[in-house]
This record gives structure tokens, C-alpha cells and sequence, in this order.
């Protein structure tokens, strides 16, 4: 991964254009002019460039396409969905929920994104939209790491807890048997087990791994030993069994009609069996994994754990509280010598 640039915190929207103003200029002149470079055999050749793909979580791609965001009227940037104003979960406040008809609204066009569409929560035009390569809502992802890591397991496991409403509720004694187990499987875990699943606290990684390894072995033994409903079961793992093709290297058009029909079959379910204050952006967003598929090819490919990796790398690194510009401006090149020479 090439390192371009470190941003300060929390940029305000319009402040986070001017600040990649720079990049975006260069980039324009990479794709049209491009560079010339000499060959180890004197041979001059011209080689242009273009931006393909500019992702994040949710929250930070809202920001790169001047999307008003997943709690407003028209909660999606890539569909133009309705949402609905819903008492949240806890009782406290309200939200905006993505109820909605089984067949997908319209994706939103390049048209919009380049002259904006404030009817419908592009409240301006983005700078990415001026790029040759531009391709429309894909062109900013679908992140696997945040969508289902972050989002979705932390959201399914709440579901499964002693005190929520939901079909996959489990009772005490089967929770504390849920804690028993995961603790004892720690001692027989193989090393390619990227996360922890023991802790306090979790990361993305740690929620991946829960989703598709302990959600169809232990959760579910304890779920048909609940006498949970068969269907419900059946569209959960439909659902794991769909992340888990989103997350191979290599996807061919039958896995992606498969992911298609699981996903659809967990709507279904979702909008039938569970409280519709469940049905959150990260669930509607889900809907959408079948075209990122189809558009950008597996997730794995444009997936920002790389960056998160090396976001963790610079936060231990830059402790400057007077001049945290320069220790950032010399940890670049520092890192970056280490890796090129």
C-alpha cells in the first residue's frame, strides 16, 4: 500500500475536499498526461493512471461523496431507499429505518454524484465525480471489513442476548453456555485464527471470525436447543453462508446469484420475524453485496484492512503533541524507505 497523505482528525466535510484538492489534481494529470518513465533498458515509456476505487466505512464514504448520511430521509448512497422514522431499540430517541419493498429502488447515477442531488441526499457534487474513471455509487466500495465485521456481527450478537425481543433470543443459561464454550475453544484454536474471541472488547477482524465460525456451530446448537424456529435458523446461516462467499478470492457468477437468493431469503425473514427497528443501514447495505460483487469482483480485493492495519502502525508512531505534522511528514518517509529500499 502506497501512503499519500495523513489527514488531520475528524475533517469537516467541506475542509476534507480542499485538503485532497491536491491529490485529486494530481490524479487528473496522471490520467490524462500521465508520467514518463526511463526503463532499466533507456527505453522512455508513458504511463497513465487511474483511480478506480475510493473506499471506507460508512460513515467516511458518506464525507468522500457528500451524502447527507445513513440517518437521513434517503439513508443510502448507493440506492435512493426511503427511510422511516422509527422509535430506536432501546426505547430512547428515534431512527431512521430501511423498511423497504423486496425488489431495490434504482442504484443513484453518475449524473448525480457529478451535479448533486439534494432531493435526495447528495447535497452537492463530489470532486471524484470529475475523474475519466469515475463509474458511479460502486466507485466508492462496499467495505467487508466494516459492513459485516464492525457492523453486522456486533448487531447479530445482540440479537442472540438474554434481554432482546428477537426470534434468536437465547436465555441465561444458554448465554452463560455460549461464554463457557467460546472460552474453553481458546486452548484448541489453530494459528491461522486471525482474531480473539475471547475479550472484553472486539475488533472488526474478531467479529468476521465470529460471524462465520461461531455463529453455525455453537450459536446454532444452542438455537435448535432453544427450539428456535427451523426457517429462522436456515435464513441465519443462509446469511453466514453468503458472507462467507463475499469474503473467497476468486467469485464466479453462480456464487454470486447464490449470495443473491440468501440475501434475499434474510430480507424476507428480517422484514417478516424482526422488529423493524433492527433493520439498519448495515442491513440494508447487505442488499447491495450481490451488485459490489458483480461491479468490483471479491471484497477481499478492495477491502480496507489494509488500511486499517496501517492506521494502527501511525497511531503508535506519531506522539508529537507540539508538531504532530512533522513526526506524521517523517514517519511516511520513514516507513516508506523501509518498505521501497
Amino acid at each position: 500500500m502506497i501512503q499519500v497523505a495523513i489527514l488531520p482528525c475528524n475533517p469537516k466535510k467541506a475542509a476534507l475536499h480542499h485538503l485532497l484538492s491536491p491529490l485529486i489534481k494530481e490524479l487528473k494529470q496522471l490520467k490524462s498526461s500521465g508520467m514518463h518513465i526511463i526503463g532499466s533498458d533507456d527505453v522512455e515509456l508513458t504511463v497513465k493512471a487511474h483511480l478506480l476505487i475510493a473506499s471506507g466505512n460508512i460513515v467516511g464514504v458518506t464525507d468522500l461523496c457528500n451524502h447527507s448520511g445513513h440517518s437521513s430521509n434517503f439513508g443510502c448512497r448507493i440506492c435512493t431507499i426511503e427511510t422511516t422514522r422509527l422509535l430506536s431499540p432501546k426505547g430512547k430517541g428515534y431512527g431512521r429505518y430501511f423498511l423497504g419493498p423486496n425488489l431495490l429502488p434504482k442504484n443513484r447515477k453518475i449524473k448525480d454524484f457529478k451535479d448533486g442531488d439534494p432531493e435526495h441526499g447528495l447535497y452537492c457534487p463530489t470532486p471524484f465525480a470529475e475523474l475519466k474513471s469515475f463509474s458511479g455509487p460502486f466507485f466508492f466500495g462496499l467495505d467487508e471489513l466494516h459492513l459485516i465485521g464492525a457492523n453486522l456481527g456486533p448487531l447479530l450478537w445482540k440479537m442472540f442476548n438474554k434481554d432482546s425481543n428477537s426470534v434468536f433470543r437465547l436465555s441465561k443459561k444458554k448465554n452463560d453456555t455460549l461464554g463457557r464454550c467460546l472460552e474453553e475453544s481458546i486452548k484448541t484454536l489453530p494459528s491461522t485464527f486471525t482474531g480473539r474471541p475471547i475479550g472484553s472488547s472486539y475488533l472488526a477482524v474478531d467479529w468476521v471470525d465470529i460471524v462465520i465460525f461461531i455463529i453455525p456451530t455453537i450459536v446454532t446448537e444452542l438455537l435448535e436447543q432453544s427450539r428456535c424456529e427451523r426457517n429462522a435458523i436456515s435464513c441465519l446461516l443462509g446469511l453466514v453462508e453468503a458472507y462467507s462467499i463475499t469474503l473467497s478470492w476468486e467469485v464466479t457468477n453462480e456464487d454470486i446469484t447464490k449470495v443473491q437468493i440468501l440475501l434475499d431469503q434474510w430480507h424476507i425473514f428480517a422484514m417478516e420475524k424482526l422488529e423493524h427497528n433492527l433493520y439498519t443501514s448495515v442491513m440494508h447495505y447487505l442488499r447491495h453485496i450481490p451488485q459490489a460483487l458483480k461491479y468490483l469482483g471479491p471484497t477481499r480485493a478492495y477491502s480496507t484492512r489494509p488500511s486499517e492495519r496501517i492506521i494502527g502502525v501511525y497511531s503508535r508512531l506519531i506522539k508529537s503533541k507540539s508538531s504532530p505534522a512533522s513526526n506524521a511528514a517523517n514517519v511516511m518517509m520513514r516507513l516508506s524507505a523501509i518498505r521501497e529500499y
